[in-house]
């Protein structure tokens, strides 16, 4: 509840508060995969509901915004497999979507070898957009 854990911080604060938020889909989840197989990403704007939270208890919240890149990139096929599996949300795969993920696999695994070392990186940058929220109790 997150108007809740609002309220608890500003309980504890003696002026000023801070909070980071996703700002677009969940980090913990690939919506470029997700899609691929079908599923659908779970729709999740924290920052817009934490700004309307804040706002309707007469706060002039600060806003600003994080991007971080996560190129993925992993010393295993199979770790690299997993950590993929893992973006692919909580449900476990029914064999239509488990022959999809071996399909994008192959599509979208590129083996780089670097220094003498093979690393398995996907052929895209994973991006999560973070909103940076401040504000006062006095505002």
């Amino acid at each position: 509840d997150l108007g809740s854990a609002l309220d608890k911080l500003e309980c504890v604060a003696q002026k000023k508060m801070a909070i980071t938020v996703p700002a677009g889909p969940v980090p913990a989840f690939d919506t470029r995969l997700m899609e691929y197989l079908g599923r659908v990403a779970p729709p999740n704007r924290i920052d817009a509901e934490a700004i309307g939270i804040l706002a309707a208890k007469g706060r002039h919240p600060e806003l600003s915004y994080i991007v971080c890149e996560r190129p993925m990139r992993f010393d295993s096929l199979d770790y690299a497999k997993s950590e993929l599996l893992r973006l692919a949300g909580k449900e476990p795969l029914d064999d239509r979507e488990s022959d999809l993920f071996e399909r994008y696999l192959t599509e979208h695994f590129k083996i780089i070898d670097q220094g003498g070392a093979t690393v398995y990186q996907l052929d895209y940058t994973l991006t999560a957009h973070w909103a940076f929220i401040v504000w006062t109790k006095d505002a």
